[in-house]
């Protein structure tokens, strides 16, 4: 009956458990466009529909050096989305590099509670891709590792890094039970013993040396645990000698086994195995499987002096530029990056999301932005979103505030700025149908946002942003515009483009008609205000 009860718990985990425990509030469903019912919910296919030459384009595409090609990432997935992914996802990958994609955030890969079932974030053995038969299969929900090898290197050669999804926060799935003393003085039966064929096979001395070491993942190895005595509980139980993490984030947010970073089996003068383990385990990822980079899950939750260690260490034993970026659902995103410290870091900018929940309303003042993290000191470290897998999930389990309206605005506004990293989202790519309006704004941002950004000269209805262009190449540089407002009037305004006498388009093809800048390079750019059609990025035609 124990066991019994235990898969029951396992499959009702499998398919709540995410990265965080957000407490805003929100309703329906997020999406520009309603789901098209006959549409493949896989999605693959219909990527290849979509390439930045068309006949609506009668110009040039500016020539920009590889190097020089801005970072946009692509999320390729979506809550319980694209089961076989790493078989398929090149396909699609070779669209995406071709509108301008030259990173992807790749779903959890490693081994998790649910096996084929679960989409990676109740994390079992870090060391088992899809090559071991744990949880009743070999393969993850998303398929092998071989299957996953050669997905990131045919990604990386269509030009697209990949980012591992790293789940540290808790561990789940714990083969045996143990008898654990608790700091209370009692005794709880737990789900703590881990066998993890995976680590047995990868984590060796042979393979590591001093970052090795031989020890068991047991209770020991844990702080606490929330599914104790056959039951889930609230809040989680602390072991014996153990204290609550010092994290960053002050709830102690657990969904299954929470992880003693800072463990020593010999007491204060030993070795801190796990810390050592999970360094070696992070150069595998990149220097075996071929990751770029890594977005860390509800990182928040996680010590931060166990976080700078291991990024720096693992930036540190490469010469490669790693991309490193923190999911901290918190309201100071800067404080966060300033109490990790590491110039290697970037973080998801919640709160720019949070001024595309009030562009929704259609009220939003559109002049005033606040300050989220990309209008900060630290905007070099922001990672722009508009919806991820849990602010957009289908019956919004975390009571999310819904981006419902303007996307695309939300979009234009991520994709055009000179600073921070902008993230596409693949369920509003093939779910809501939003797939004509991101590639093309998408390939705008590839071929035409370049030099320096520059806010002003709109009001509070429409928000206006400048890019100069690269000097030297001619074609670069941008005038975005969009519109707060649902009226159906047209707005103008006389906007410095920093390039005088030339000729602009409207390359959304939202807005008809030319435009030709002043020796100033000042000229007359309209955005419509409506939201169906209320963004313009207005271009140099060569």
């Amino acid at each position: 009956m124990k066991n019994i009860i235990k898969i029951i718990v396992i499959f009702s985990v499998v398919l709540f458990v995410g990265c965080q425990n957000p407490t805003n509030s929100g309703e329906s469903d997020p999406g520009h466009t309603s789901p098209d019912s006959g549409r493949d919910p896989l999605g693959l296919d219909g990527y290849a529909d979509y390439t930045p030459i068309d006949s609506e384009w009668d110009g040039e595409y500016p020539e920009i050096p590889a190097e020089q090609v801005n970072n946009t990432m692509f999320q390729m997935f979506y809550w319980n989305s694209y089961p076989g992914l790493w078989s398929e996802v090149a396909g699609a990958g070779e669209h995406l590099a071709e509108i301008g994609i030259t990173s992807m955030w790749l779903p959890p890969a490693a081994k998790a509670m649910g096996g084929t079932y679960d989409v990676g974030y109740a994390v079992y053995d870090f060391w088992d891709l899809g090559e071991f038969d744990q949880k009743g299969t070999t393969a993850t929900r998303y398929g092998t590792r071989s299957e996953l090898q050669e997905a990131i290197a045919d990604l990386k050669a269509l030009g697209i890094d990949s980012y591992y999804d790293v789940v540290f926060n808790h561990r789940m799935g714990g083969d045996n039970q143990e008898q654990v003393p608790t700091a209370e003085g009692d005794t709880v039966s737990a789900w703590t013993d881990f066998t993890l064929q995976g680590r047995n096979a990868h984590y060796t001395q042979d393979s590591w040396g001093d970052l090795y070491h031989d020890f068991d993942w047991d209770w020991r190895v844990f702080n606490g645990v929330d599914y104790y005595n056959d039951t889930q509980h609230n809040n989680p139980v602390l072991f014996e000698g153990k204290l609550p993490p010092n994290t960053f984030h002050a709830d102690w947010y657990l969904m299954g086994t929470d992880v003693d970073y800072w463990y020593r089996p010999d007491g204060g003068d030993g070795d801190f195995v796990i810390r050592d383990e999970m360094q070696a385990w992070g150069r595998w990822i990149v220097e075996e499987i071929g990751f770029a980079g890594f977005r860390m899950d509800a990182i928040a939750h996680v010590p931060s002096d166990f976080t700078k260690e291991w990024v720096d260490a693992l930036q540190y034993a490469t010469s490669d530029d790693l991309f490193f970026v923190a999911e901290a659902w918190v309201g100071d995103v800067g404080a966060y990056l300033d109490d990790v410290d590491s110039a290697h870091l970037r973080a998801f900018d919640f709160s720019l999301r949070g001024e595309f929940v009030e562009l929704s309303s259609g009220t939003k003042d559109m002049s005033n932005w606040g300050t989220p993290l990309i209008h900060t000191d630290a905007r070099s470290q922001a990672v722009t979103f508009v919806d991820n897998h849990d602010t957009s999930r289908q019956g919004n389990p975390y009571n999310s505030p819904q981006v419902e309206n303007y996307k695309n605005q939300a979009y234009a506004y991520i994709l055009m700025r000179e600073h921070g990293v902008p993230t596409v989202f693949a369920r509003d790519w093939d779910e809501f149908g939003m797939a004509p309006e991101l590639a093309r704004m998408i390939t705008a941002r590839r071929y035409f946002a370049y030099g320096a950004g520059h806010e002003g000269g709109g009001d509070d209805q429409v928000y206006v942003y400048t890019r100069e262009g690269l000097s030297g190449i001619p074609g670069t540089g941008a005038v975005m515009l969009i519109s707060g407002r649902d009226t159906g009037d047209v707005w103008s305004g006389e906007i410095n483009s920093y390039q005088p006498d030339t000729t602009f388009v409207d390359y959304t093809g939202n807005v008809s008609g030319e435009v030709t800048t002043d020796s100033s390079g000042v000229g007359e750019f309209r955005v419509n205000l409506t939201e169906s059609t209320g963004w313009s990025i207005w271009v140099p035609q060569l």
